[in-house]
């Protein structure tokens, strides 16, 4: 079963890894569509990719399912926050986009905090 959540979080971390690419890559284009700051969509992808990066390595340190609660949880979390931003959006709202990265930003600052502490072990 371990073997099974070790992909599980390096496949997730990859993916994390590759959203953050996109995300800096296509910054200014994707700002203006999210009708957010090119800033703040370049500090998701960074957090995002801390994300990813802090899910590889507990991947490949420990893997353990103790952590598969934190991203039932920012899975959750991100699926309310994008129905809420695009409701917002359907509304003419232009905040939507910003309140959907800022809520990737910090969920992906959360997950990274977690996983980086998981992967470390507990301090004696």
């Amino acid at each position: 079963m371990t073997g099974l959540l070790r992909i599980g979080f390096l496949a997730d971390g990859v993916v994390k890894l590759l959203v953050a690419s996109a995300y800096g890559g296509l910054r200014v284009p994707l700002a203006q569509l999210l009708g957010a700051s090119a800033g703040l969509l370049l500090l998701t992808a960074v957090l995002v990719a801390a994300s990813g990066v802090a899910e590889v390595v507990y991947a490949v340190r420990s893997g353990a399912g103790s952590h598969t609660r934190y991203l039932i949880v920012y899975d959750g979390g991100w699926l309310l926050v994008t129905v809420g931003a695009a409701l917002i959006g359907i509304g003419e709202g232009r905040a939507g986009g910003g309140i959907w990265l800022l809520a990737q930003a910090l969920g992906s600052l959360g997950i990274a905090i977690v996983f980086v502490r998981g992967a470390v072990g507990p301090r004696a």
